[in-house]
């Protein structure tokens, strides 16, 4: 575990490494990581964090099964946890999904020594990126999972739409939030249930269920926990298949040693390029792989070199 010290309101590693400056609602967040893995559970709680976040998580999965009856761990199916914290609940999923987590402080976590690599299941990708923009193609995941992060982003409605739109036809979304409450530099947002599910309905995402537990736990002044489910029934609404799009894919980078990713470019004449990592199966970059819609996790930024940072976090997460 690195050594870590709290200074003000921003943590600095005790070895200088060099992150990206981080906002005072980032810096509160990162803060909160770092007391509560190192003794602030055990403090409050009675157990150590590792422990308690162990049974907590396989106890939420249990739930969302119990919610979402046809959720099925299905192999090559893609989960993904929007604003994972360092520790998602699918590092307790079963080994044969793509387990996808996202967090904007991903490269803090690692940093940080709040991840412990050893830990880290196999087909574990990590990326930095925010709930607003996920790097990650329309229709793409067979199960999303947000757990206390919309009432925390700076867009809670621009998140609720990516969150569904990256969900394939008869995909899942849970979801946990915050609703009513006091808001404060931390917690910006205070909407109700009514207003979020009304969201989703709009992004084409049926509601399955939806309640307020009876026990609630601690929870800042007035807010209250609504857990949900929703599944996507409507077409996607932007979505075009990529085999109608065949002849703009153009391949930028086939290179062996990018940690088994091809990158390509989309020429899309509405939106303006967009650069994609390809899970790379085959050496070479397969046109009729993409058609067939074999590659199932798809990467995408606005620039190569963005697109390349987000393998070069996946490959610094001990992938095997």
């Amino acid at each position: 575990m690195v050594a870590v010290a709290l200074i003000g309101r921003a943590a600095v590693p005790a070895g200088g490494f060099v992150v990206r400056t981080l906002s005072e609602k980032e810096k509160g967040e990162l803060n909160f990581w770092i007391d509560h893995l190192h003794g602030g559970c055990e403090r409050e709680l009675g157990r150590a964090f590792l422990e308690q976040w162990s049974e907590g998580a396989r106890g939420r999965l249990a739930r969302f099964a119990r919610h979402l009856p046809d959720l099925r761990a299905t192999a090559g199916a893609v989960w993904v946890d929007v604003g994972t914290g360092p520790y998602s609940v699918l590092m307790q999923a079963p080994a044969n999904v793509t387990k996808v987590m996202i967090d904007p402080l991903i490269e803090h976590y690692f940093t940080y020594g709040l991840i412990d690599r050893p830990i880290v299941p196999p087909a574990s990708i990590f990326l930095e990126a925010t709930g607003e923009d996920l790097p990650l193609i329309d229709g793409t995941t067979d199960f999303v999972i947000c757990t206390n992060t919309l009432d925390h982003v700076d867009d809670p409605w621009a998140t609720a739409s990516e969150l569904a739109r990256v969900l394939k036809p008869g995909g899942s979304l849970a979801l946990e939030v915050d609703t009513g409450g006091i808001t404060d530099y931390m917690h910006p947002h205070a909407f109700t249930a009514a207003a979020i599910d009304e969201h989703f309905a709009g992004a084409g995402l049926e509601k399955i269920a939806g309640h307020i537990p009876e026990h609630q736990g601690q929870r800042r002044p007035g807010a209250v926990l609504y857990q949900a489910y929703y599944r996507r029934t409507a077409p996607l609404r932007t979505a075009r298949p990529m085999r109608a799009i065949r002849e703009a894919i153009h391949p930028v980078l086939v290179q062996e040693g990018l940690h088994g990713f091809n990158i390509v470019r989309l020429r899309d004449p509405e939106e303006g390029d967009w650069f994609f990592a390809l899970p790379q199966a085959d050496g070479a970059f397969i046109r009729d792989k993409v058609d067939s819609g074999a590659y199932r996790v798809l990467f995408r930024a606005r620039t190569l070199e963005l697109v390349r940072q987000q393998v070069e976090t996946y490959q610094r997460a001990g992938r095997r």
